[in-house]
């Protein structure tokens, strides 16, 4: 991680500054002016050495099989085998949402996809989280994001399906909700976006806790622009692999919320992966975001 004495002094400059995205906003900012002026990239100060690119994995952006089949192929013809299938939005029905996401899951299948991921964004209710994860399993998913509250999770007496926290890691107690998930082997990934954590500092400390408990660690995104998700593409340079694992794909995809920015070379993209640019700082230049 970031070397003494220099993260400490990055956090005693950030002290009082509660607010999530300003303190991202604020610490990204200082970390790429330490950057340029010691002509170092970001993923370098953050601790990786000669880091391997991380796969990409894409979003399926909509509910209709039809439709998710022909995104999930022009991900696979850019080298992209990851993908994440939303269930649905809490105003449906449940039982139709899952539904509907076990549709789009093989349609995305059959275009291609190897690994598949779910995500709930907590909307699966309690009362049937068991039957629902069950079909859900069906599918073989890499794993489930934020199925529902961890407290709903952590009641059930068996999970079948590997889980992921995102939501759950915005709290206080982040480490210790990671620590009673990975003592009952249900944890396979924390996902981080530094934009919700205060910073790729506390993302990385948070996956530092998680690798602990050979628990793996995504870098992923709130829809940020440019400069936030150079950011985060360090972090996942950064990010420690669980011993004997690989890196499990980020979720760093280009998305339409970038669609208003204009088309940034950060050096850290390609069609399938973040590599490991040598720009110093976030590799942006000025120029570049007017």
């Amino acid at each position: 991680m970031l070397g003494e004495p220099l993260a400490p002094q990055i956090h005693s400059l950030l002290t009082g500054i509660d607010a999530p995205a300003a303190r991202c906003a604020l610490e990204t900012a200082i970390l790429d002016l330490v950057g340029r002026r010691s002509a170092q990239p970001l993923w370098s100060l953050l601790g990786a050495v000669r880091p391997a690119s991380v796969p990409l994995a894409g979003l399926i952006s909509s509910p209709e099989p039809a439709q998710a089949r022909i995104l999930a192929g022009r991900l696979v013809a850019r080298g992209i085998t990851t993908a994440k299938v939303k269930i649905g939005h809490a105003q449906q029905a449940p039982a139709l949402r899952v539904e509907r996401a076990l549709r789009v899951a093989t349609a995305v299948r059959d275009a291609g996809i190897e690994h598949l991921r779910f995500d709930a964004n907590r909307t699966l209710p309690a009362a049937t989280l068991a039957r629902t994860l069950q079909a859900l399993a069906a599918s073989n998913p890499e794993l489930v994001e934020e199925a529902s509250p961890p407290q709903a999770l952590l009641a059930l007496p068996q999970v079948p399906v590997p889980l992921a926290l995102d939501e759950t890691l915005q709290a206080s107690d982040a480490k210790a909700w990671i620590d009673r998930f990975a003592s009952r082997h249900l944890l396979r990934a924390v996902v981080l976006k530094p934009m919700v954590l205060g910073g790729v500092l506390n993302a990385l400390a948070l996956a530092v806790h998680a690798r602990e408990h050979g628990v793996r660690a995504i870098a992923s995104h709130l829809f940020d622009g440019p400069i936030t998700r150079c950011a985060a593409a360090h972090l996942a340079l950064s990010l420690p692999p669980a011993p004997g694992s690989e890196r499990l794909a980020s979720g760093l995809d280009r998305h339409p919320g970038l669609a208003a920015w204009p088309d940034v070379d950060s050096g850290l993209f390609t069609e399938h992966a973040v590599v490991p640019g040598s720009r110093p700082g976030l590799g942006l230049r000025g120029e570049d975001l007017l």
